[in-house]
């Protein structure tokens, strides 16, 4: 859109969204042609302080002398005044922060004391005085075009407001205040269109969801049309992905992904939603350049993101496609990934579009029987051992697993065990007990360092259950 209908854009209106959509690499070199003697003020100041960004990329040096040269050179005060937002982001807007941080803690201890009341206003209220603070920041960067990808003095200021809106929309925001006998109503703050602009963009995943858990935010308030808002976001998102591959700055589509699917479990879907995201996720699985990715320890918090995803497509409507499963499984990477993250949300996901039916589940079983690496076998059995069906066919599994019981890694004997697939041998059981109980004793009397070659593979827990084994 952006190169078909260049000239409704100003030069700088064009860098700053090809920089948010493809990241910096491809205008290092048009942006030093731009002739900006036809250029406004406010949009040479612009010019000047992205030409500086760009170059800081190269020179790991951000060098703002141009830009404050140009600003203090303006001959009217009026104008030198309304630039100089410039002049306090490279100071790293040490106030505005101070300010926020300061109604920040307010506004924790406001929320979390239900002693106090709040008279004519709620226990959130102190967000108000963070909000117009941000806004200004916010929209300074957005209507003058400012690049901001690569640089951490915004990230930091929104991060703090980012933490105000969740530590508003946790569960202690909306529990009413008491005084003597008399209750007082108090409210979550509600989200709102900037605000998840913000969210999506200016935190990663995992600080995301550490302020969720810390501020215990099940539900967050978000209004019908903004939830609506949020699922054509996501579905342009993944068009954007995988019909033309862009990714953003330093993969920065990635992680508004993540974010996103993260909110929708803290949203209530309505069927339409519903549909959009299940028709989206799979359009993104269906894609064997993002599963490469996704499917891999390089996805921005990838743990966190595989839970997410299985949490989210729970709720959806999806149709099994075993061609999603295949291409997973097919990935060089998909191993790796798979001995890096919780086993239960990936077999989750997998359960979520594999199909049922004979052919499907001979594939899989075929699959199983090919691959010769042992720990890969496991992994495999480990997916798809409840869909094996027939006696003959679960007791090869069975003798096979029992066979290697010492090779098994710990989360494996869980699942086979309780599950009824793995039954060691009682000689297996006890040689492993005597190796555990030795270990222990070189450990106590100093002899054996940590970690030991069996300490490393092998807890108290499973300790218990061979004792258990053995007594059967």
């Amino acid at each position: 859109m952006l190169d078909n209908n260049s000239e409704n854009f100003d030069p700088n209106e064009k860098f700053f969204y090809r920089s948010i959509i493809n990241g910096y690499s491809d205008i290092m070199e048009s942006i030093n042609k731009i002739d900006i003697s036809q250029l406004r003020s406010e949009q040479k100041i612009t010019y000047l302080h992205n030409l500086a960004a760009v170059n800081a990329l190269q020179t790991f040096s951000f060098d703002s002398t141009k830009v404050k040269q140009f600003i203090e050179n303006i001959a009217s005060a009026k104008e030198r005044d309304l630039f100089s937002g410039y002049l306090d982001i490279y100071e790293g807007n040490p106030k505005k922060c101070l300010a926020i941080q300061i109604a920040l803690d307010k506004l924790k201890k406001d929320v979390c004391d239900k002693n106090t009341v709040y008279v004519g206003r709620t226990s959130c209220a102190k967000i108000y005085e963070i909000k117009p603070l941000v806004m200004a920041q916010y929209f300074f960067y957005y209507n003058y075009h400012i690049f901001y990808q690569g640089f951490n003095d915004l990230n930091k200021l929104m991060r703090l407001y980012i933490e105000a809106i969740i530590c508003a929309n946790g569960n202690a925001a909306e529990k009413p205040s008491h005084f003597v006998n008399i209750e007082f109503t108090n409210g979550k703050y509600q989200i709102d269109y900037i605000d998840l602009d913000i969210i999506t963009k200016f935190i990663s995943p995992k600080e995301l969801n550490e302020l969720i858990e810390t501020y215990n935010a099940k539900k967050l308030n978000i209004g019908e049309d903004k939830v609506r808002f949020l699922v054509k976001c996501f579905q342009n998102l993944c068009n954007s992905i995988t019909s033309v591959h862009t990714y953003g700055f330093g993969h920065s589509s990635f992680f508004v992904l993540s974010n996103l699917i993260l909110l929708f479990n803290l949203t209530r879907l309505d069927d339409n939603s519903k549909k959009i995201l299940a028709k989206s996720i799979t359009a993104l699985l269906s894609d064997k350049t993002i599963v490469q990715i996704l499917f891999s320890i390089h996805w921005p918090d990838y743990k966190l993101t595989l839970r997410e995803l299985s949490k989210l497509c729970d709720l959806l409507p999806l149709s099994t496609n075993s061609e999603i499963v295949y291409k997973i499984l097919d990935e060089p990477k998909f191993f790796d990934y798979a001995v890096n993250i919780r086993f239960n949300d990936l077999r989750h996901l997998i359960e979520c579009f594999l199909s049922k039916d004979e052919d499907t589940l001979n594939k899989i079983q075929t699959l199983i029987d090919g691959t010769e690496d042992f720990h890969k076998k496991v992994i495999l059995l480990r997916l798809f051992y409840q869909h094996i069906t027939g006696k003959t066919n679960q007791q090869k599994y069975k003798d096979f697993l029992s066979i290697n019981f010492a090779q098994l890694p710990t989360a494996a004997i869980y699942d086979f065990v309780f599950s009824g697939w793995l039954i060691p041998a009682q000689n297996s059981i006890q040689n492993l007990l005597n190796e555990i109980l030795e270990t222990s004793r070189k450990k106590i009397t100093g002899v054996y360092s940590y970690p030991g070659p069996v300490e490393k593979n092998w807890n108290v827990s499973i300790f218990f259950i061979l004792m258990i084994l053995s007594l059967n």
